[in-house]
Formats: C-alpha cells, structure tokens, sequence
C-alpha cells in the first residue's frame, strides 16, 4: 500500500513539474536568421554602392563610417587601416556587409 501511494506522489510531482516547466519557459518560435536584413535595409544598403562617406571610428578591418548621415557597420577592403575622419568609397555589398575603401589617392 506504501509502495502505490508513494508512485501516485511520484506521478502527481512528475506532472505538476510538467506544468511548472511549461508555464515558466515561454512557447516561442525563432524565425530568420542572424544578422538578417530587412527588404527595406537590403535595398537601403544596396544603394549605397559606389557612395562615397566618412569613417565615424578607425578601421581596423572593421568599423563605422556615415553616408548621407546614416551611420552604417562598415568592413574595410584588403584589411587595410583607415583612419577616423576619412574618406570611404562602397567597393561591394555582401549581404549584411558593407565593403570600403580608402578615397584617397594616399593610403593609411
């Protein structure tokens, strides 16, 4: 007798932990992708090739740079260092990523 009330108890704990779990971890669903870009942003990126901007912070193969005052992740081409202040050309737009280049004749 000891023995089916002790499995009820087990039962009944297994399943109100169930249901503890399952109010405590919510039901959501992961859609897309990291890093994914909206229509509007692709299109907005895409526009962006050939302009030219300034870089917001150095380049040390990666940065920030302003175009038409936006300011946009940007990845500098061929690892070069490109100083905070300088001009940038968009060379490539690779997905999320926007590739530059130094505009000037001198390289940094």
């Amino acid at each position: 007798m000891v023995i089916l009330y002790s499995l009820i108890i087990l039962v009944i704990l297994v399943l109100f932990s169930i249901l503890i779990f399952r109010w405590l971890v919510p039901n959501t669903k992961i859609t897309g992708t990291a890093n994914e870009l909206s229509d509007e942003e692709q299109q907005e990126y895409l526009n962006l090739h050939n302009t030219t901007g300034i870089t917001v912070t150095a380049l040390k193969s990666s940065g920030k740079a302003s175009f038409n005052g936006k300011i946009f992740p940007v990845e500098a081409a061929y690892n070069q260092f490109i100083d905070e202040g300088k001009e940038v050309k968009v060379v490539k737009i690779q997905g999320n990523k926007i590739i530059v280049e130094n505009n000037n004749d001198e390289q940094t």
